[in-house]
């Protein structure tokens, strides 16, 4: 995770929010990942 002292200057170059936004989609991607791998092992 990036340390908050960073986001300023980040921000300040505008990638602040790009990056929040990557994060939430990583984020997001693993927990389909893993409902998905939960509904696999409950069908099979």
């Amino acid at each position: 995770m990036v340390s908050i002292a960073v986001m300023p200057n980040f921000r300040r170059k505008g990638m602040g929010r790009r990056l929040m936004f990557e994060l939430e989609i990583q984020r997001n991607d693993i927990l389909l990942e893993v409902n998905v791998k939960n509904c696999y092992n409950q069908i099979l």
